[in-house]
């Protein structure tokens, strides 16, 4: 949320200028008279009471809202009830797909197809390949900044966490069955619009039609129908935190990566450079990442002293930020009930361990905890966790592994 605003939400019944989320205070025309701020959830619902006057306030002047979206739980389970996803040698792109097809049929042509067989299949095959990619990204993304926070690159930390969310904005939405789509089409510009399931059909909305509260930039369209889910009822830990701005914004991206202002700008470490490095070092004061679990408060503060635990050092910290919705999107694969082979505890834990075996085993096994308990695989969580408390510095278990050839042999193959 930092550097976001808003426009004030009018109460039609007292006319008070409602404020949601953080920064009204900070507004230039700020009236203590007639401004009020709500303690609303982030994003609030469709309709909400006036904190001044209880009446019903229509939200949707400030905040993003697609009509019949997000669909339910149950809507959502109805649509991948007969769907397996395929493994394919050579994927498919849907961004390539729709660009080809728009050469010679309209977008509403197009998306009326995903409503037909055997379109709709296409449609959940290229939505669960996409939003599983994404989530791999956003894994790794996830992994670069442990590493970067680890050696102290405060500020690329950041931004590589920002990415993270970003990537797993982009693989929630296209779980629930909607994406957003600009892609170009020659002579006639872009194809640029929201594609979304509404718990029956597949529709569109072109982004020129959307209304004023989406903002239409690459990235913040995305943010935008994440904002328009609202809180749905579905079975994820901490869903209404995810699914919403209030960290690793596009705005606060912007600021740490692009800004030159001294002290609020970006790369707030750096800013006392021209004094020299033990004032630069003093005012960073650059603290590593310490090895703590940050998949669970109890592990995480393991043979703390509890009058010494404070909880908001586990809440507050920005990798358990990062990993509450890594989690929560392997939570609502689950959730749904089908069979699939793309998400994996091995391979999490093998890119785990490529990235960060050598730094933070303690993270690794919460990790390796963690993502069994969700997905409830045939990986040999015991015999994992044995090795790695086994000996203070265990040996990766990936790299008994080598690359030849393109392709990946055990090591008792390799001479």
């Amino acid at each position: 949320m930092r550097g976001f605003t808003r426009p004030p939400i009018i109460c039609t019944h007292c006319g008070a200028k409602i404020h949601a989320g953080f920064g009204a205070s900070s507004a230039p025309d700020y009236d203590p008279a007639n401004d009020v701020h709500a303690s609303w959830s982030e994003p609030p619902s469709r309709m909400e009471a006036c904190p001044r006057c209880q009446s019903s306030v229509d939200t949707s002047s400030a905040y993003p809202v697609l009509p019949d979206f997000p669909p339910s739980f149950e809507a959502l389970k109805g649509f991948y009830a007969d769907f397996t996803p395929q493994w394919e040698s050579s994927r498919d792109s849907f961004e390539v797909r729709i660009q080809e097809s728009l050469k010679t049929i309209q977008l509403e042509d197009f998306v009326a197809g995903l409503n037909r067989d055997p379109g709709l299949r296409w449609f959940k095959q290229r939505m669960f390949y996409r939003s599983t990619t994404a989530f791999h990204r956003a894994l790794q993304l996830f992994l670069g900044f442990l590493t970067l926070d680890g050696h102290c690159y405060r500020t690329w930390s950041q931004v590589t966490a920002y990415y993270s969310r970003f990537y797993f904005v982009q693989a929630f939405l296209n779980l629930c069955g909607s994406t957003c789509l600009n892609v170009p089409i020659a002579p006639k510009g872009n194809a640029a619009a929201v594609l979304y399931f509404d718990g029956k059909n597949i529709r569109h909305i072109r982004v020129d039609k959307l209304p004023k509260a989406f903002h239409r930039g690459s990235h913040e369209l995305w943010w935008s129908v994440m904002e328009a889910m609202k809180t749905p009822e579905y079975p994820v830990e901490h869903l209404s935190f995810i699914l919403s701005r209030l960290v690793f914004s596009p705005e606060q991206r912007n600021r740490i990566n692009y800004s030159f202002e001294y002290l609020s700008g970006g790369f707030n470490e750096l800013d006392w450079f021209d004094s020299g490095p033990d004032q630069m070092l003093n005012h960073f004061m650059p603290r590593p990442r310490m090895d703590e679990d940050i998949t669970d408060i109890d592990r995480f503060f393991e043979g703390v002293n509890p009058e010494d635990a404070d909880e908001g050092n586990f809440y507050g910290d920005e990798a358990q930020i990062l990993w509450c919705s890594l989690i929560g999107y392997l939570q609502f694969v689950k959730s749904l009930g089908f069979s699939q082979g793309f998400l994996k505890t091995e391979t999490i834990l093998a890119l785990c361990e490529l990235h960060i075996g050598a730094e933070y085993p303690n993270i690794i096994q919460g990790i390796a905890r963690s993502v069994h308990a969700v997905l409830q695989d045939d990986f040999n969580l015991e015999s994992f966790l044995e090795h790695y408390q086994s000996s203070p510095n265990p040996e990766p278990l990936t790299s008994r592994w080598r690359l030849r050839r393109g392709e990946i042999f055990p090591k008792s193959r390799l001479n």
